[in-house]
Parts: structure tokens; sequence; C-alpha cells
């Protein structure tokens, strides 16, 4: 027997455009984009749909935006698929939000406020310390230790 998961994407999976097409070609989207706006008192949905990229990138705007893209395409697709039916949900940090209001245990308009508090606070976080984030791929542990024991030298390529 088969069973289906839902998995949500979390930050970094954020592009300017993100949203656009889904909210032109479908009045149901453009709805929930309006809806997000209303409740956030901003235009998301333009910071999405159009930029500029580091508006878009800072994390105040990028979770919600994340979130909001990954609501509307989950809506679109009950409305597709009538006969969706899932059993988990899941999502990665950030997505974590977009499941759990997928599931039913939060509603959307309290979903987007959360994740919008988070991404502010995030990004306070961030403004008000020095420091960087990258992804190791491929370095083998020995090399990876011996890199992250030398505070501020350069990632080796």
């Amino acid at each position: 027997m088969s069973k289906t998961a839902l998995l949500f994407a979390g930050q970094g999976a954020h592009i300017v455009g993100m949203g656009r097409d889904l909210a032109a070609q479908f009045p149901i989207a453009q709805a929930w984009f309006d809806r997000a706006n209303s409740r956030l008192g901003y235009d998301l949905a333009k910071i999405c749909f159009q930029g500029p990229e580091t508006e878009l990138t800072n994390t105040a705007n990028a979770q919600p935006g994340i979130f909001l893209v990954g609501w509307v395409a989950f809506q679109l697709l009950q409305e597709q698929v009538a006969s969706l039916k899932f059993e988990a949900t899941a999502g990665l940090s950030l997505g974590e939000f977009t499941a759990l209001a997928a599931a039913g245990a939060m509603s959307f308009e309290d979903a987007i406020q959360i994740v919008r508090q988070r991404g502010r606070f995030m990004q306070e976080a961030c403004d008000r310390t020095h420091g960087a984030m990258a992804a190791i791929i491929g370095l083998d542990e020995a090399k990876t230790r011996e890199v992250c024991a030398r505070p501020g030298s350069s990632w080796p390529t």
C-alpha cells in the first residue's frame, strides 16, 4: 500500500519571480497573494514577483515569501487533484510551518504572521552579528575539521 507525504521547502528556495506564473494563470493563486498582502500590510507578492533580489533575499521577506508560494502550490494541487489524499506533511526548517498549515494544525493567517515574525527576528540576529554559512559537499571529514579549526580562513575551492 502506498502512502503520500507532502514536503515543503525551506529558506534558500527563493528566486525572484517565484509564484508570478501561478498568480497569472490561476485566479485563486492571485487571491492567496492578495490575502497575504492584506494580512501582512505590505506587498509581499510584488517582492516575490519582481524583487529586487536583495529585498527578496532579506530573511524578513524570504521566509514569508517561501511559505506563501509553498502554500499557493499546495492550494492549487488540492484544486487540481480533487482526489489528493496525504498521510503526512513535512518541511525543511521554515517549511515546517507550511507543513503545519497544510495539515490543518494552524490557519493560513496565523502561519503567515508567525513566519513573518520568525523572518524578522532571524534578520535582526543576522544584522547584529558577523558570520557566514557554507555547505560542505564532498570534502572529507579530516579536511573539513582542519578548515573549521581556522577561524576567519578562506574556504578551499
